[in-house]
């Protein structure tokens, strides 16, 4: 809430294609993020970490920032930050 994701690389993927399934790996990790286009100006979007899937996801696109950057014409979009989650995050001990 509040924030404006639309210069990330794999959002600008997202808007584009309207609907599918893309694949990316930020920070190390390897996540999923299937989208569904509902009305002209909405997108539904589910993001999960391809550690709490079972099964094969071999039908999802492997999306990078060069990807993006070739279809554009332009420099490699920006990436979200990745913030440490674990032991040295403050609030594990509160969930």
């Amino acid at each position: 809430i509040g924030r404006n994701f639309s210069d990330y690389w794999f959002i600008k993927y997202i808007l584009k294609q309207r609907s599918g399934c893309l694949s990316y790996t930020v920070g190390g990790l390897e996540h999923f993020i299937f989208f569904e286009n509902l009305q002209r100006e909405q997108l539904l979007c589910y993001s999960i970490a391809a550690a709490d899937l079972e099964g094969s996801m071999a039908h999802c696109k492997k999306v990078t920032p060069e990807d993006v950057a070739e279809d554009e014409g332009g420099d490699t979009p920006d990436e979200p930050a990745v913030e440490p989650q674990g032991a040295d995050d403050d609030s594990a001990g509160s969930r």
